[in-house]
């Protein structure tokens, strides 16, 4: 979860900013709207929801074949960072 922990950050410090702590329809659409943001993959980009699926995947055959070769997705550009929230 954790190459995934500044996005969830991000977006909770924008919502912070703009409506305050409380937790609204608002707050819960911009949560919700993070499963389909790309993030760098390898080669390409790709939405979050398809790359936390590949570092699983790539977590379990870590352990089958007892060699570490993890699917990390690159950070967001800080650009995109700073447009996370409503």
């Amino acid at each position: 979860m954790e190459p995934f922990r500044p996005l969830v950050d991000c977006t909770v410090r924008g919502i912070v900013a703009k409506a305050g702590p409380r937790v609204d329809t608002g707050a819960k659409q911009a949560l919700a709207r993070l499963i389909s943001l790309d993030m760098p993959l390898g080669d390409g980009v790709t939405p979050v929801s398809v790359a936390l699926v590949k570092l699983a995947r790539s977590l379990g055959q870590s352990f089958e074949n007892g060699k570490l070769r993890l699917e990390l997705p690159q950070p967001p550009a800080p650009l995109a960072l700073s447009g996370l929230g409503p």
